[in-house]
């Protein structure tokens, strides 16, 4: 296994998406897997092609904003992978995109470029967010279950399973977290539609 992964950190979204995205290069590591990171400033366009065409990565992993064409990397204005830019660098890949709408037009482009699979949403991809977390994003109480269930599509794409059986597994913890957060009484049962929104945006080809 040799993963390839982005996060980028400029803003409450991308911060958030950065802390989460250290448990799954953790997870990857332990799993003995051959691991690159792109993270801050490093998230360019040339950077992250440049990585595609010489390494034989078999999984990649990007975190950012995005939108139907488009997944960003350093910034909004740092586009690293569109549908007329970098589509064709995919043959036999899994590409998990979390970002908003990619799932729309870029994922099925990357699958008829020669993508293996792939994964990512056809609305926004929405997280909650408490202010009083900002510096611990980790112990977020309402950003952490959403959170939770995206990073299993990821972990899943790790040990070897299909875009298809790791979409399949994170829907299966998104509707524990449901079921879980329904049966409470406590403070984060108002994430409950973002629970639903983001489960029912997920798509896999």
């Amino acid at each position: 296994m040799q993963l390839l992964i982005t996060t980028p950190h400029y803003d409450e979204g991308t911060h958030y998406l950065h802390a989460w995205s250290q448990l799954l290069i953790e997870e990857a590591k332990r799993k003995g897997a051959k691991v690159k990171v792109l993270e801050r400033e490093d998230v360019t366009r040339d950077q992250f092609q440049s990585y595609l065409k010489k390494q034989p990565f078999n999984l990649v992993v990007l975190n950012g904003h995005g939108n139907e064409y488009a997944v960003a990397g350093k910034s909004n204005e740092e586009i690293i992978l569109a549908t007329d830019n970098g589509d064709n660098l995919f043959e036999n890949k899994i590409i998990y995109t979390r970002a908003c709408s990619s799932g729309v037009i870029l994922g099925h482009v990357l699958i008829e470029k020669g993508a293996e699979g792939f994964v990512g949403y056809i609305r926004p991809f929405i997280i909650p967010l408490d202010p009083d977390y900002m510096q611990k994003p980790l112990e977020d109480p309402y950003a952490g279950p959403i959170l939770e269930c995206s990073n299993q599509v990821a972990i899943s794409l790790i040990k070897g399973h299909s875009a298809e059986e790791a979409h399949k597994r994170s829907l299966s913890v998104y509707e524990q977290k449901f079921d879980e957060l329904s049966s409470s009484k406590v403070a984060t049962t108002h994430i409950l539609p973002f629970l639903l929104w983001n489960m029912d945006a997920q798509v896999h080809y």
